[in-house]
């Protein structure tokens, strides 16, 4: 099983299920969902997953993880759909929206990534 990061920036796109994605994690356990992995089709189903937050507003960093549950697959941009993109289906079973109420996610640095979950592939 390998391990990918996948990233998210709220300044591009807008997140509108977010809280009621974070709260069925916390309900049920989990949310499926799909999100954009770039150029790379070598996620597998059952790789783990974690979603970064970025942008250049405070509070970056890992904000959820999950498991793969398909394949990549070509589908319409994020941002422009008269474009494509790579995407995966995720069941995320972790997602941290703190931040909203001012406190922290976890911060990302490689060196931390490295030492506590071990080596990670940047999807893309």
């Amino acid at each position: 099983m390998a391990t990918y990061l996948l990233a998210w920036n709220p300044l591009k796109w807008p997140w509108r299920t977010l809280e009621q994605d974070a709260d069925s994690c916390r309900r049920i356990g989990f949310f499926d969902d799909k999100w954009s992995c770039g150029r790379t089709k070598k996620i597998s189903i059952g790789d783990r997953v974690f979603l970064m937050k970025l942008g250049r507003q405070s509070s970056n960093g890992i904000m959820a993880s999950g498991l793969a549950t398909s394949e990549p697959f070509e589908g319409p941009h994020w941002e422009d759909p008269k474009r494509t993109t790579n995407s995966v289906k995720v069941k995320f079973d972790f997602c941290l929206i703190t931040w909203k109420k001012g406190s922290s996610i976890l911060s990302f640095s490689k060196r931390n990534c490295l030492k506590y979950i071990g080596p990670l592939k940047q999807a893309g």
